[in-house]
């Protein structure tokens, strides 16, 4: 399943959008105000930005079709081809990344709403790539939910608990860094006083 191409023109406020993410849009915006509009920041296209513009629509066309596969039916495979619904799941699966909150919360959506095994793998496997809170509250959320098989409540529980393990070694790896760091600090101020005192003595 692939969302039909937009032509240069309806493409165009799109790939203005991507361009004009984060700092740099915010600089951008700063400027054509302090400029009474007068400066307008004209992007190069390039096939790398084309390239990302259609990753970032098909993501969003996906996600829209399963928010509304969602919201449409309690069981998926009653009302939907499950070929269509996979396929939107791989989409979102290979393509999802940690800033996607919408798709984390339809996916984890999906997963409530299915009995088949295939789309269950690929909604978790979503959830574990995308990794942000919203995620991660999904998880949770399967894990807590009685009606859920124990055997996939059981690979929830087994990611949390190697997800708290990763973020309880990063936290641990950063304390260290920080007394390491001070410690250097500490020892080079008392280098530089004792060389100063044995200059003081020559």
């Amino acid at each position: 399943m692939v969302c039909p191409p937009d032509s240069s023109e309806s493409a165009a406020p799109s790939w203005r959008s991507l361009c004009h993410q984060g700092l740099d849009g915010r600089l951008i915006r700063l400027a054509n105000i302090l400029t009474f509009g007068r400066y307008t920041h004209r992007e190069k296209v390039t096939p790398e930005l084309l390239q990302q513009l259609d990753k970032e629509r098909q993501l969003a066309y996906h996600t829209r079709f399963l928010r509304q596969v969602a919201r449409s039916t309690p069981i998926v495979e009653v009302a939907w081809k499950m070929e269509e619904v996979l396929a939107s799941l791989r989409y979102v699966s290979e393509n999802g990344s940690e800033k996607d909150n919408e798709s984390a919360k339809v996916v984890g959506s999906i997963f409530s709403r299915t009995e088949d095994v295939q789309a269950r793998e690929l909604c978790l496997s979503t959830l574990k790539k995308i990794g942000n809170k919203v995620a991660m509250r999904e998880i949770l959320r399967i894990y807590h939910d009685a009606t859920v098989p124990a055997e996939w409540r059981a690979a929830c529980a087994e990611y949390l608990r190697n997800r708290a393990a990763t973020v309880e070694a990063c936290r641990n790896v950063g304390r260290i860094s920080i007394k390491c760091l001070s410690t250097a600090r500490r020892v080079f101020i008392q280098s530089l006083l004792y060389s100063g005192r044995t200059g003081g003595n020559e």
